[in-house]
């Protein structure tokens, strides 16, 4: 490898727990894209005209523009699993949609919710009658292996293959009704296995088909289930790995074998220390987000006893760095370069999508002072 660096060559070197020449920046991924409000903003801003590309639509994010990747010095480019032709979201008379999942979603003052559960009443018997996505629908390999073949010959970028569904704990809630689900957990463990077995199904068939178009040329590969709230996870420990570690297992073995050179890269919000050493058991190697407001989630400590065996990604705090000064956006990098920064292995990313409060000029100012601040001392030519 030649002494000069680029942005594949910086993450590759913080993936193996060593100090690149700089932090590595990301942005527009899992859980780090803009409401449309706030990329509009970040745009004029920016004084960049039209739009980038609208990956998704009917959702809360919509946009990925390579322009604003390229302003904020981000490292990583991603590729996206396309939507289902046979099966695609169609807005109803009073603006809602109903995806693929059977979920449906109606506004809410800028943002879409879910407002339905359609396996509320269901028992196990009736999960095979339901109608799941098809992995293998028209549409979803449109053109995806030539763009993840032309960004690896480029050379230039990490690649990622971004999340193309939420997880199975996520879809679980979401098709029975939060509270009915966790009380499925305990009260009707039968059903519970039945329908995350179901979903695990689900999961493997589309992270199959898209690691056969993709695989060979993505560094990172994204997985997502949100298992913590903001004070602890959950479930305990002990019902995850009853419940949900083996068939998360299972699919980052496949994500493994489809693609043996890449990350599995996990999206985990709120207060899940007491869950990274069952995320490491079975695989994971990347965690995001790392909220910095959570408890157990001091990064010096993170660190300290998980640093040489997970990589740390996101950890920037969108509540009151991304919605203050611009002081506070270069405090806000020096805290999280001097805790997490020291040895490699992390990457720096917002926690959450960003929203509406955000100061475009605060986005800018962290990710300007981040690519000067977040020098290591080893850097490179």
């Amino acid at each position: 490898m030649t002494n000069a660096w680029n942005s594949r060559r910086r993450v590759l070197t913080a993936l193996a727990h060593q100090e690149p020449d700089r932090l590595p920046l990301d942005f527009m991924g899992t859980a780090s894209c803009m409401v449309d409000s706030a990329y509009f903003s970040l745009l004029k801003r920016l004084g960049l005209k039209g739009t980038g590309r609208e990956f998704r639509k009917y959702e809360n994010t919509r946009f990925y523009d390579e322009r604003v990747l390229k302003a904020l010095g981000v490292d990583f480019r991603r590729v996206w699993l396309r939507p289902s032709a046979d099966r695609p979201s169609v807005p109803d008379a009073d603006g809602g949609i109903t995806d693929e999942w059977g979920l449906r979603r109606r506004p809410t003052g800028d943002l879409l919710s879910y407002v339905s559960s359609p396996l509320e009443s269901a028992t196990a018997g009736d999960l095979k009658a339901y109608p799941w996505p098809n992995p293998h629908a028209t549409g979803r390999l449109e053109g995806l292996a030539e763009e993840a073949r032309r960004l690896r010959e480029e050379g230039e970028y990490a690649i990622v293959a971004r999340s193309p569904t939420l997880g199975m704990f996520e879809l679980a809630q979401r098709l029975r009704g939060m509270q009915r689900f966790l009380m499925d957990l305990v009260l009707d463990k039968e059903f519970a296995i039945a329908l995350v077995q179901t979903l695990k199904e689900v999961h493997m068939g589309l992270y199959e088909a898209y690691l056969d178009a993709v695989g060979p040329y993505v560094d990172i590969v994204e997985t997502s289930d949100d298992f913590g709230a903001q004070n602890a996870p959950l479930i305990s420990p002990a019902l995850f790995r009853e419940i949900f570690a083996p068939a998360r297992k299972e699919l980052n073995d496949l994500i493994h074998r489809k693609a043996p050179q890449a990350r599995v890269f996990l999206h985990s919000d709120g207060a899940i220390v007491k869950l990274i050493p069952d995320f490491i058991r079975i695989g994971v190697e990347i965690l995001n987000p790392i909220e910095p407001d959570v408890p157990g989630n001091d990064p010096k400590t993170l660190k300290s006893a998980f640093g040489s065996e997970i990589v740390f990604h996101g950890h920037l705090d969108n509540k009151r760095a991304l919605s203050g000064s611009s002081v506070d956006a270069r405090q806000e990098v020096r805290r999280i370069f001097d805790g997490m920064g020291p040895g490699g292995g992390y990457i720096m990313a917002p926690t959450n999508h960003i929203q509406a409060d955000v100061s475009p000029d605060a986005l800018i100012e962290v990710y300007r002072n981040a690519q000067q601040y977040g020098r290591y001392g080893t850097g490179g030519s």
